[in-house]
């Protein structure tokens, strides 16, 4: 039984050199791409109030942040204000 003889690095260099194609610069906007920053907040609700909450992210499968979050929003659109942006 014959080993397969490994690949070097340098024949593999050489030959991805000779078969590549011409360079292509990718320019990439980090606006674009950037999250927005994020900021932290603390809130204070009754003990009782909160369990609630918890229990009720619980059901709906969510995050007891994406309950806040829809909460914000409900606020923002009372006062005409546009929603928060949501980038997870």
């Amino acid at each position: 039984m014959t080993k397969k003889k490994k690949p070097d690095l340098a024949s593999v260099l050489q030959s991805t050199e000779e078969t590549s194609t011409p360079d292509v610069e990718v320019v990439v906007n980090k606006q674009d791409t950037a999250k927005p920053k994020r900021v932290s907040s603390t809130y204070y609700i009754p003990e009782e109030d909160h369990y609630r909450i918890k229990e009720l992210a619980l059901h709906r499968r969510c995050r007891v942040n994406d309950l806040v979050m829809e909460g914000l929003n409900m606020m923002l659109e009372k006062y005409g204000q546009p929603p928060i942006k949501n980038n997870k």
